[in-house]
């Protein structure tokens, strides 16, 4: 079974204060420069997920 992620809201989540992604349901890329929080948001989608997410 495949799960996809349609909307990903962050509010005070590490360093994103309110941060909304509409995703797409192909392969998503995120790019951007160091610090700007690209970890911070694949770390929020594996918090969705069971287990312990990226961080241990």
């Amino acid at each position: 079974m495949t799960t996809h992620v349609a909307e990903l809201t962050l509010s005070h989540f590490r360093s994103h204060r309110r941060t909304s992604l509409a995703l797409d349901p192909r392969p998503v890329a995120i790019f951007g420069p160091n610090g700007a929080g690209k970890t911070n948001l694949i770390e929020a989608v594996s918090l969705l997920s069971p287990g312990r997410g990226l961080r241990l």
